[in-house]
């Protein structure tokens, strides 16, 4: 109980790196990129089995709220309920890799 919320930080932070939520640039995908919180706002069950899918492995929405909160109201989740700071450390991992990336690469404003 006591790591809920800082993995749940971790886990946002981390999504939030691996997206770029800071300035994103103008483009044709940027709604389907940037609302896909919206997911997360419903219970995974209620989606089609493929989404279900997506939001737990691919965009792991389903880490940071539903297994959490489906294991706190009691409801049989399995292991996903613990998998949950494991994936923010892998999430974290992976946003500070490409944070060094580009940090290796920024070449400055050109001023």
């Amino acid at each position: 109980m006591r790591l809920a919320l800082p993995s749940s930080l971790v886990k946002w932070w981390g999504i939030s790196a691996l997206t770029g939520r800071v300035n994103p640039p103008p483009s044709k995908c940027s709604p389907v990129v940037f609302n896909t919180n919206d997911f997360a706002k419903y219970p995974l069950t209620i989606y089609h089995k493929s989404i279900e899918i997506l939001m737990t492995w691919l965009i792991p929405y389903g880490f940071a709220s539903f297994y959490p909160a489906s294991f706190l109201l009691g409801r049989d989740v399995g292991m996903l309920a613990w998998l949950g700071p494991v994936v923010a450390i892998v999430l974290l991992m992976i946003g500070y890799r490409f944070w060094l990336f580009g940090l290796r690469h920024y070449s400055g404003t050109g001023s």
